[in-house]
């Protein structure tokens, strides 16, 4: 029953953030367009506050119709599918509503939060506790406003958190059999492959896996056939979905990486160039992005080389020489963090106008923002704090892991943390090294997103250890008081 009522609470309250009051402009700049097309809805460049499309079965991408370079692969489409297919068959249109998708949404929400509170383990106050506050920061307006846009982010946000249930499922079980690995990878292969920059969610959940044998005290070779399998499937799939992307926007994120990130950053651009071996002519384009023609060098005579020669490998090595560039990227990144919500990414009220980057937009002032609040409130030092809240999880997660590995609910929310931990991490730096300072917004709304349940970890334990202080003494105030009268 305490999953149920959780679940049910969930839904409400991100169905009321999304319908209830003004309608919440829709997010586009450009993307949506290439995954909607697939499906015959076609998107406009502009969006006022319409949210009834006109479907045609018989469009096709026109991009896509002569070359595969502006190919969007993205596990949206398993959310996007069924829902076109019950609201052909209800509503019978040739119009549809993407409103309709957020109700999907919040649906999916609720049940990983039901989920969440029926195989986490430990006390149900603490469930019901934890996964609460969890959510109740997952609803701020600027993630559920997602919901009903033409990203592919409302994949990513129920993957992603689908995943972190399912971790923390795995990590509490002793014994576990073909189903439990076949359920992580299934659901952690939804996750990465919503967009490219969770890719990196591959890193920790591999981690889990195979520590999980060892914690448990299953280190053989029939304990570690079902981890060792589901890395491969795991690896394999995503080094799939890495090469699968359209190659213009592939090619945008190595320009953006580069003149948009590296060399934006840059006190000497030739020499940065030449140091990797790159043509050094174009050094007086540090600074642009790829979406901006004419002003960019896609049009030098040298770019053609600079294509040829430009690796991720040389910029890693670059950043590894250069540590303080890293950092310099890096620290800019944390601080934008606080202002993940921008108008164009439907986070605002619409004037009705259409939403564009430069259209003027109302900013959701009245809608439940705790992490926009929080993030603004906290944002003096948040290069310093953030991380230190990063790293503590997950130190003292891998640690609660391994020092109670026989417990199986510290080795779960320990397992958990050093999860979230990483992956924040992890998401965080490929956000520059991925396409600069480009778009940052639309990045590291993912990283707050992974960041939201850690502080809702640390709200609980905080809480958790003051009742302790508190009860303690009056236990041992009592066992002295029992003590004395059988005395």
């Amino acid at each position: 029953m305490p999953a149920v009522l959780t679940g049910v609470a969930v839904a409400i309250v991100v169905m009321m953030q999304l319908f209830l009051g003004e309608d919440v402009g829709l997010a586009n700049n450009g993307d949506g367009a290439r995954l909607w097309c697939r499906f015959g809805i076609d998107v406009p460049q502009r969006l006022g506050l319409d949210f009834t499309l006109a479907t045609d079965s018989s469009r096709v991408c026109i991009q896509d119709a002569a070359t595969n370079i502006y190919t969007y692969p993205t596990s949206m489409s398993l959310m996007i599918r069924p829902v076109l297919v019950l609201y052909g068959l209800a509503v019978s249109s040739s119009e549809f509503d993407i409103r309709y998708l957020g109700v999907l949404g919040a649906l999916s929400l609720a049940a990983i939060a039901a989920f969440a509170v029926h195989v986490l383990p430990g006390r149900v106050w603490t469930k019901v506790t934890l996964v609460a506050i969890s959510f109740a920061l997952w609803a701020d307006i600027g993630f559920v406003s997602y919901l009903t846009s033409y990203y592919s982010d409302p994949a990513a946000f129920i993957g992603s958190a689908a995943l972190l249930v399912v971790v923390a499922r795995h990590a509490r079980l002793d014994d576990h059999r073909p189903v439990d690995y076949l359920l992580v990878v299934a659901v952690a292969l939804v996750a990465i492959t919503a967009k490219a920059q969770l890719l990196v969610l591959v890193i920790p959940t591999v981690a889990m896996l195979l520590a999980t044998p060892w914690l448990v005290g299953r280190l053989n070779w029939r304990g570690m056939v079902g981890p060792i399998l589901s890395v491969i499937v795991l690896v394999g799939g995503a080094a799939v979905y890495s090469n699968s992307d359209g190659s213009f926007f592939a090619d945008a994120n190595e320009y953006n990486s580069m003149f948009f990130g590296i060399l934006a950053a840059s006190d000497d651009p030739v020499a940065d160039l030449a140091e990797m071996g790159l043509p050094t002519s174009l050094a007086p384009y540090a600074g642009t992005n790829f979406f901006n023609p004419g002003g960019n060098a896609a049009d030098h005579p040298d770019y053609k080389r600079f294509q040829q020669e430009m690796t991720r490998s040389k910029q890693l090595r670059f950043l590894i020489r250069h540590p303080d560039r890293l950092l310099t990227m890096v620290g800019e990144t944390i601080e934008a963090m606080p202002d993940f919500r921008v108008p164009y990414l439907g986070n605002y009220e619409g004037t009705g106008e259409g939403l564009s980057g430069t259209t003027a937009q109302a900013p959701l002032t009245d809608r439940w923002d705790p992490m926009s609040a929080a993030l603004q409130g906290l944002r003096t030092g948040i290069a310093v704090w953030l991380p230190a809240v990063w790293l503590l999880a997950v130190s003292l997660g891998t640690g609660a892991a391994i020092r109670r590995r026989s417990d199986p609910v510290w080795r779960s929310y320990g397992m958990s943390a050093a999860f979230l931990g990483t992956s924040a991490i992890l998401a965080m730096l490929v956000t520059p090294i991925g396409d600069g300072y480009m778009e940052l917004p639309k990045h590291t709304v993912l990283v707050v997103w992974l960041t939201a349940p850690l502080l809702a970890g640390l709200v609980v334990a905080i809480v958790a250890a003051a009742a302790w202080a508190i009860r303690r003494p009056l236990e041992d105030r009592a066992v002295v008081h029992i003590g004395k009268r059988l005395d």
